[in-house]
């Protein structure tokens, strides 16, 4: 979990913020009181939030300076992204122009947008619907020769899954998940300009902590379908495993940035995003359900 870290120029923690005296505003036990957002109560526009794996805390960071590059939230009731779809290639390769859905072809009347994603922390899986999701298991199986091999040529989701699921078998020291085909996800940048990310298949593999060696991905199914924004996706904490994620409160912007996913103490060490070191050919320990956050699917994004 994330550490909160104060901003110390300021010398001033919003965890010490003075409580405001109740005020007029919804009955609590007792007395009356107004309600407040924590963070505009504490006059903080921006903060960030990443991961780090296994025991080492990640970072909250609060008191922000503007981001230099971001994305236009496009959300009213969640932050959101303007999904422009998902394509599949190698690690570390330019993404693939070609998408699996979410198309600009798929906007229709008065749509903003033809899908949305959610950046969640508090949900430990990429969920979308499940027509979607099934299209890129399978996506990625055709484009993993070891997964097209096990499928006998013929490349679905039931094969992925099988494959990750005996991934004791074949997971080496050498290569490890950097064998596993990158998922790119496209979005529309602030200056309306298309934008992709890379998704590692460390960010989204996972081996159960209580198992000898049984993988899976941190992928799974919601419909969640929006009038103005199309099928809704929620990227929970694999994203925030790879990216520090920002979000600015005053310009409604999101960013995302590879860099070091710094913790508050520098006695903890430091671990860069971008490594492609031992640590990220190993998948990410996990323990218990998924947790995913419960959303009113009839709401707009």
């Amino acid at each position: 979990f994330p550490l909160l870290c104060d901003d110390a120029e300021h010398r001033t923690s919003p965890l010490n913020m003075p409580v405001p005296a109740p005020s007029a505003g919804r009955r609590g036990i007792g007395e009356t009181y107004e309600e407040r957002l924590f963070l505009a109560e504490a006059n903080i526009d921006r903060f960030s939030l990443c991961f780090r794996d296994g025991s080492q805390s990640g970072a909250m960071r609060v008191d922000l300076p503007p981001f230099e590059a971001s994305l236009k939230n496009i959300g009213t009731f969640h932050w959101g992204l303007d999904f422009r779809g998902i394509s599949v290639g190698e690690r570390g390769s330019p993404a693939p122009a070609e998408t699996l859905f979410c198309g600009p072809e798929t906007v229709t009347g008065d749509m903003d947008s033809p899908c949305g994603i959610i950046p969640d922390s508090g949900t430990t899986l990429i969920v979308g619907p499940k027509e979607q999701v099934l299209a890129l298991e399978t996506d990625i199986c055709s484009r993993w020769g070891r997964c097209h091999n096990h499928s006998q040529g013929k490349p679905s989701s039931t094969a992925f899954r099988e494959l990750l699921f005996d991934c004791g078998n074949w997971l080496t020291m050498e290569h490890g998940l950097q064998e596993i085909p990158s998922i790119f996800f496209h979005v529309k940048g602030g200056d309306g300009a298309p934008t992709v990310f890379e998704l590692t298949a460390w960010a989204w593999v996972t081996e159960a902590s209580n198992s000898n060696k049984v993988c899976s991905p941190s992928l799974g199914h919601m419909e969640y379908h929006s009038q103005q924004n199309g099928p809704i996706w929620v990227f929970g904490t694999p994203l925030f495993y790879e990216y520090n994620v920002g979000f600015d409160i005053s310009t409604k912007q999101i960013s995302l940035q590879k860099g070091r996913c710094e913790p508050c103490s520098a006695e903890s060490g430091v671990m860069s995003l971008e490594d492609i070191g031992t640590q990220r050919r190993r998948p990410r320990a996990v323990q218990g359900e998924p947790r995913i956050s419960q959303y009113d699917t009839n709401m707009p994004l």
